[in-house]
């Protein structure tokens, strides 16, 4: 069984890090489904000068790309997951909502 403390503590973490202005926290509900990302983490890399770039991980593999129709496809994937998502507002909600009842 988990442990109910840690559980907290990682939720409130998580209330406190959603309200720092450069941070947009959205929770991606389980009714949104399947989608291009799952199992696979995504980091989109905007640099000052130069073309932007992709770096996919997953389960044993990490991969830099730097293809640009390749990032604009993972682009279009990441906005798709974004707006699929609750809001900034609906998911600090939503976690404070699990927060309550972990700790009831």
């Amino acid at each position: 069984m988990p442990n109910v403390k840690v559980w907290a503590d990682q939720l409130s973490r998580l209330v406190d890090a959603a309200e720092l202005p450069s941070v947009a926290l959205q929770v991606l509900p389980h009714t949104a489904g399947v989608h291009d990302l799952m199992n696979s983490h995504l980091t989109l890399l905007w640099q000052r000068v130069g073309d932007p770039v992709a770096y996919v991980e997953g389960n044993s593999f990490g991969e830099l790309i730097d293809d640009p129709d390749k990032v604009l496809s993972f682009r279009w994937s990441y906005d798709l997951v974004r707006d699929a998502a609750l809001t900034p507002e609906e998911s600090t909600a939503f976690i404070k909502r699990l927060l309550e009842e972990c700790r009831s």
